[in-house]
């Protein structure tokens, strides 16, 4: 019925909270990039997903229904050789790689810009992998930067520390459910949809909070 993006956090709580309420619902989770995600949507074997706008074919025909900002940050293992840093730089940053999911051509751009280099061609991405939990492991295990939501890396607190990136911009997944235009989304979708923007209300305020 749903199909999430590295959004896990919000998937989680969505699917317990629909388990929850309609216990005799049958819901089928998808995991994928957002390109993947599409085609599925496109061939009827999802209702909805929930995803960047910003990634989304602009010759695509979608309704979409906003869900929330999740911020994000740059992290290090504790006892990493820039733990102790007040404040990191591009060369800092190339000389240990990032490991982030795949994005859009467009937002790499942006990310690296932000970052403080030159273009998306000068970002060292090391590692690229669509599981949040696989990057948080890697970055609390490794001298590989992550670049992680702030909800899931403050559940991991104890082994991450947020880097503080000279000039740069907190960078943020602009949160939709996305599914087919003119397609009528089932009752449990729809409530589906209105549990994922409850939630992600609720995860942008503490965002808010932790910074």
């Amino acid at each position: 019925m749903v199909a999430l993006l590295p959004q896990q956090r919000q998937a989680q709580r969505v699917v317990c909270q629909l388990r929850l309420a309609s216990p005799q619902l049958v819901t089928r989770v998808h995991r994928g990039n957002l390109s993947k995600l599409l085609e599925q949507m496109d061939g009827l074997e999802i209702d909805f997903c929930l995803g960047d706008p910003r990634l989304v074919p602009k010759t695509a025909r979608y309704d979409m229904a906003h869900i929330g900002k999740q911020m994000g940050g740059l992290y290090c293992r504790r006892g990493h050789p820039l733990a102790r840093k007040s404040l990191v730089h591009a060369d800092d940053i190339r000389h240990y790689g990032v490991a982030l999911i795949s994005i859009s051509p467009a937002l790499m751009e942006g990310l690296a810009v932000g970052y403080g280099f030159a273009s998306a061609k000068d970002f060292p991405v090391a590692v690229e992998c669509d599981d949040i939990h696989t990057l948080v492991h890697l970055t609390a295990h490794t001298n590989v930067l992550g670049l992680l939501p702030q909800a899931m890396a403050a559940a991991t607190a104890k082994s991450l520390r947020c880097l503080q990136v000279s000039n740069a911009l907190l960078p943020f997944a602009d949160v939709s459910a996305i599914w087919l235009k003119g397609r009528t989304l089932s009752p449990s979708a729809k409530r589906a949809v209105a549990l994922a923007q409850q939630i992600g209300r609720g995860l942008v305020m503490q965002s808010e909070s932790d910074r």
